[in-house]
């Protein structure tokens, strides 16, 4: 009796296991033929701020997910998944862009993506691809566009206070609106900054509150809310 519960314990184990397989090669039918991520390089301070922007903390890694134990995670203890999944699943949003006319079921091909990102990418690749494809607002996307189209500059260029404009903004730009909602922007860019100085105070250190909007290259004259693109990054 005993033998045959272990067996048919052993059964539904392995049945799960082929499922989970299956639904995750499904959703990678989605992955593009183009997954190569962007090989630009930024400055230490973008990548820390956009690190610590989608919750990163501790060393900048990737952690490799795969689907079984990805399930797993998710089911006994999602708060303790992985410091770099959500690097991973908002690279695999942006990736999914490029093969839009497959992408059929949403959930499954950006988790099946997702976890295919963090196995196959670097930390580095996944950050620098999310600083390309973010929405900043005006029709802006990539943070070469903003940089140059706000602050007249290279994104390697901009300062501190320019960065978590940038970053903050990107969180949504309806709602951090610098036209509209310059304080709530404000508030989100010394939330940023207070996040850099505790998880890494030895690189930020003495990190003084931010004032005002780093805006001295345009000028903003009316409030006017404009509709997010399909493509917002807001969380």
């Amino acid at each position: 009796m005993f033998n045959a519960i272990v067996k048919f314990a052993i059964a539904i184990l392995i049945s799960l296991f082929l499922v989970i397989e299956a639904l995750y090669l499904y959703g990678l039918k989605a992955l593009p033929e183009n997954t190569t991520p962007s090989s630009l390089l930024y400055s230490k301070d973008l990548i820390y701020a956009q690190w610590v922007e989608l919750g990163g903390s501790g060393d900048i890694k990737m952690q490799k997910m795969y689907p079984e134990t990805f399930i797993i995670t998710f089911l006994v203890d999602n708060k303790h998944s992985p410091q770099s999944s959500r690097l991973a699943f908002q690279s695999a949003k942006y990736l999914l862009r490029r093969n839009a006319e497959k992408t059929r079921h949403g959930h499954l091909n950006s988790i099946a993506v997702g976890l295919w990102v963090s196995q196959h990418w670097t930390v580095e690749e996944a950050l620098n691809t999310v600083l390309d494809s973010n929405y900043y607002g005006k029709q802006l996307f990539g943070i070469r566009a903003a940089a140059k189209t706000y602050f007249k500059k290279k994104p390697n260029e901009l300062t501190q206070d320019e960065i978590l404009f940038l970053v903050a903004l990107s969180k949504g730009t309806d709602y951090y609106d610098p036209a509209c909602h310059s304080e709530r922007l404000l508030r989100q860019m010394n939330y940023l900054k207070g996040l850099l100085s505790a998880r890494y105070p030895q690189l930020y250190v003495d990190l003084k509150p931010i004032n005002r909007l780093p805006l001295d290259a345009i000028r903003w004259e009316t409030c006017h809310s404009e509709k997010h693109p399909p493509s917002h990054n807001e969380s």
